[in-house]
């Protein structure tokens, strides 16, 4: 028995370099959540959820689904910087924030109240400012008979860039369902502009003395209408002819004509009998000689 049956052959220690060795990297950095924490004071690792929250988010954000960093524990990973200073950068992490600045002990509760109630009137002033314009906008819109759902936006929009601060600030910090731009937004502003021009139109009628101009049509859906407009003198001594509405007839005869005519003027609060004049069509339901519209009018 010798020990050089055991010593490994010459041919044995050769290395062949013509295989391929592959290395498999990997990032061997560890993640240190003590130098996170020390560079943002709000962070901090809950057991509970299983990652990192907001501890200001926590107590005083507001949130209806789960959210990161407030009901939902985050897996920073190795590269958190990006997603640490995504969330100290939201509205929500500054609101959150704010208050907490409000809640402190050292600081009296009636200043705490001052100092909102002062940030609250800003907005408010700020708010109401934008929204004036935005009204200004699409009246403006409606007067040229444009079409106004889909150009409001764009038109504010453009206002804003000519260097308007108010509208400018208003897009940029509100969120995208108060802004008063999708179209539910702006049917109500038109529908507040058009009782507004309505009712400034019947104050100025209802003290003076008017032609009446009546005509019935009856669409395709076999529903008549009876459109209605006043012809009188303004304020400011011009004549000028308005539509007052639309009055839908059950019956085409000259007396439930007359009834509902009657019905959607005092609906207004327009007195008939300060009517003086009376422009119908020539069928004989309207200007018939006997029972027509134009006979039970007088």
């Amino acid at each position: 028995f010798s020990l050089q049956q055991f010593q490994p052959k010459e041919e044995d220690t050769k290395v062949s370099y013509s295989d391929t060795v592959t290395l498999q990297s990997f990032d061997q950095r560890k993640f240190s959540a003590q130098k996170y924490e020390s560079q943002y004071s709000w962070l901090y690792f809950s057991h509970v959820k299983k990652g990192f929250l907001c501890k200001y988010c926590k107590l005083f954000g507001v949130s209806l689904s789960v959210s990161p960093f407030i009901n939902k524990g985050v897996d920073l990973g190795t590269h958190p910087t990006r997603t640490l200073d995504t969330h100290n950068e939201s509205k929500c992490h500054k609101f959150a924030v704010e208050r907490y600045s409000l809640c402190k002990t050292n600081t009296n509760v009636y200043r705490q109240l001052k100092i909102q109630d002062q940030m609250t009137q800003g907005k408010e002033v700020k708010n109401k400012e934008a929204v004036k314009k935005i009204f200004k906008c699409v009246d403006f819109l409606t007067r040229q008979k444009l079409a106004v759902s889909e150009n409001t936006g764009k038109f504010v929009k453009f206002v804003a860039g000519l260097g308007d601060n108010d509208l400018q600030n208003h897009l940029n910090d509100s969120t995208q369902k108060t802004k008063y731009l999708s179209s539910n937004s702006v049917t109500q502003i038109i529908n507040t502009i058009s009782n507004f021009h309505e009712q400034e139109l019947l104050a100025d009628m209802r003290d003076k003395e008017f032609a009446l101009l009546a005509d019935e049509s009856t669409d395709m859906a076999n529903r008549s209408q009876l459109s209605v407009m006043a012809r009188f003198s303004r304020s400011d001594n011009t004549i000028s002819t308005h539509f007052l509405g639309f009055v839908n007839l059950d019956k085409g005869t000259s007396e439930a004509v007359m009834e509902a005519l009657k019905s959607f003027l005092l609906a207004k609060g327009i007195e008939i009998g300060k009517v003086r004049f009376v422009a119908l069509d020539g069928c004989n339901t309207m200007s018939g000689e006997h029972k027509g519209l134009s006979q039970l009018s007088i």
